[in-house]
């Protein structure tokens, strides 16, 4: 919770300053992030994705050896996003730095429980942090990183390092992109 106004701005002058193209950026939407996420829409890029954690999961496969889309796999988005960090870790696609910081990350990313069933279900945040561990604020961040990185690429990944692209709606709303 803050200021949503200047939040929005210095999200937008970090990621130009970084280099970052909207279609690789994705944030939180959920309770005060909303009001960030239109604005970011309004103020940079329709191109960004904005992800409401409760909402259902997508409609497209994770990866391409996949029989199922997310929204037939998961539950809802947040369980897709942890899945995505998991089935992007498993098969090489996400490399972290050796000199990052994993204290925080690692316990977020292994102790976070699932259900598995007709359809897989992450444990809620709620519960989570009912079982006596902090907020996974950092797994989510990576979380959305993931979801940016495969939203934004146009690829759909293979579990044998091959690629899939998916037509980018996006493409021109860049400048200089023309």
């Amino acid at each position: 919770p803050g200021d949503t106004v200047a939040m929005c701005k210095a999200l937008i002058d970090i990621c130009k300053k970084a280099a970052v193209r909207p279609e690789y950026f994705s944030c939180d939407r959920t309770g005060p992030g909303s009001g960030v996420a239109d604005l970011m829409r309004h103020n940079w890029s329709g191109a960004i994705h904005d992800v409401n954690y409760s909402a259902g999961a997508s409609t497209e496969k994770m990866m391409q050896e996949d029989t199922e889309t997310c929204e037939e796999q998961y539950e809802r988005m947040f369980t897709e996003l942890l899945f995505g960090v998991r089935m992007w870790g498993e098969f090489g696609l996400l490399l972290l730095s050796p000199k990052l910081d994993m204290s925080k990350l690692t316990q977020q990313l292994t102790q976070r429980q699932f259900r598995t069933g007709l359809k897989k279900k992450a444990e809620s945040k709620k519960d989570y942090k009912l079982r006596g561990f902090k907020s996974p604020d950092e797994g989510d961040s990576l979380s959305l990183f993931v979801y940016a990185a495969r939203k934004g690429s146009g690829v759909i990944p293979s579990m044998k390092g091959e690629a899939a692209a998916r037509q980018n709606v996006w493409e021109g709303d860049w400048p200089g992109s023309n």
